[in-house]
């Protein structure tokens, strides 16, 4: 690379070969950079922590520089180690003292269920054990990266020269390790957040305290403050974050939206245009309030008026999607009546999923608690140009589908609304016409988005 390329160390918890969806943005932003002046080093987690793989990613970032630190034990879980140790040396003790094994395997509950009354010791153990829950683990279970990233990222701006660090978010300890390296080494701090902070209003109550949430704002303004500039990735967040911060410039606001990497389809892929299935995809997770329970009882009652014959109907849910808030889908589907026209599959390689995404005629995006934020597919789907039936309410998500005109944005939560849209998309391919979308996506594509970010860094 040309000596005169600024180097930089981007910080992601999330990486290739990481599957997780939270890698994309990052992975891109290494791929382009060096084509704006940059050299990027990359500090992530090392493989063996990875839960989930896709080793086809690492293709895009083959000549990028990445280290590894360790992922280390955070304290709660260096705690339930000790409990099981000891429990585990008292079973084996107490086999070897004649005493009935079997009932080793069922220990007694510490909590048993029902009420927590004042003075019981069940709801004694119960405060401890939520108080415990919400501090051993502040700010996330990632805590545990913490020592061992600053320690390699320090090691690496020293050795390396390297004069900005990006940090990609959450989790929120990325953002602690960008704050710390930046304090110790004068070094300036950019935090890239690819969905809103506020941690704690996404955690169980049972996982909360006032301490734990106090924490928490403090340890987001901290960074806030410490970094030279915030990218968000919608214009709703950004706005949000000004006026949280109206003390700190506007200007260190900045959006950043996600996007598509157009090189990462193969558009000879077969397209169902010509299929003699309404195919309806989705990909991606049921959670934060994401289920198809509305949009199943809709497609049953178009069955079963025979506006949708069953035989023409395949509807593909694809990706972390068996339950939905805490109910398995499977039942949800036998209950709608809807056995043998919907299809579940786990979590795919990425490229297949695009692959996926250009069989479908149209395109499921389920977004309906995002205010601020969009789904990383949103932009995917874009690309694939099909048409979107999209679950949200007003946000950032449904300006995205109004403002490309890619498809109907509909209340994720009524029935007969899902109902007419998804009748109106049938009738519309049943006649043949095409729903696909020919609207100009440059905006959108990795590459300029890249270019943008290298312009923030080189103020």
């Amino acid at each position: 690379m040309c000596q005169s390329m600024k180097k930089l160390l981007l910080i992601a918890y999330h990486f290739p070969p990481d599957a997780e969806v939270g890698g994309i943005r990052a992975a891109k932003f290494a791929k382009y950079l060096p084509e704006f002046g940059y050299e990027p080093y990359v500090l992530t987690i090392k493989e063996k922590n990875i839960r989930q793989k896709d080793e086809n990613r690492l293709k895009d970032v083959s000549e990028i520089k990445i280290f590894r630190a360790a992922l280390w034990p955070n304290i709660m879980e260096i705690l339930l180690m000790l409990r099981n140790l000891i429990f585990l040396r008292t079973v084996i003790k107490g086999s070897g003292s004649g005493s009935n094994t079997t009932d080793f395997y069922h220990p007694p509950e510490v909590n048993p269920p029902g009420p927590i009354r004042a003075g019981n010791t069940s709801g004694l153990a119960y405060h401890i054990k939520r108080f415990l829950d919400s501090i051993l683990e502040l700010p996330d279970k990632m805590i545990g990266w913490l020592i061992p990233a600053v320690w390699k990222g320090y090691w690496l701006i020293k050795k390396e020269g390297i004069e900005i660090v990006l940090t990609s978010s959450p989790p929120l300890t990325v953002g602690i390790i960008g704050l710390v390296l930046s304090k110790l080494t004068g070094v300036k701090l950019v935090t890239d957040l690819r969905d809103p902070l506020e941690l704690h209003k996404r955690k169980h109550e049972s996982r909360r305290t006032i301490l734990s949430d106090t924490i928490e704002k403090w340890i987001e303004k901290k960074i806030m403050y410490g970094s030279g500039k915030i990218i968000s990735t919608t214009i709703q967040y950004t706005e949000l974050l000004r006026s949280c911060y109206p003390e700190l410039p506007t200007d260190k606001f900045c959006t950043i939206s996600n996007g598509f990497d157009s090189s990462d389809y193969n558009l000879s892929d077969t397209n169902n245009d010509e299929s003699d299935s309404f195919i309806l995809t989705y990909l991606g997770t049921f959670y934060h309030g994401r289920t198809p329970k509305e949009f199943l009882e809709a497609i049953s009652q178009l069955c079963k008026e025979n506006i949708i014959p069953i035989d023409k109907l395949k509807v593909n849910l694809i990706g972390d999607v068996c339950y939905a808030e805490g109910i398995p889908v499977e039942e949800l589907i036998k209950k709608c009546n809807l056995n043998g026209c919907i299809n579940i599959s786990n979590k795919i390689p990425y490229k297949e999923s695009l692959v996926q995404m250009r069989k479908a005629v149209v395109l499921l995006l389920f977004a309906p608690e995002q205010y601020y934020a969009i789904p990383a597919k949103a932009y995917e789907y874009l690309f694939a140009k099909r048409y979107i039936l999209c679950f949200a309410k007003d946000g950032a998500t449904a300006d995205l589908i109004r403002k490309t005109k890619s498809g109907i944005v509909v209340d994720p939560y009524n029935v007969r609304v899902i109902k007419d849209a998804v009748k109106k998309l049938y009738l519309f391919w049943e006649s043949r016409k095409k729903l696909t979308i020919d609207k100009d996506l440059l905006l959108y594509e990795r590459r300029e988005l890249t270019r943008r970010l290298s312009q923030i860094l080189d103020a």
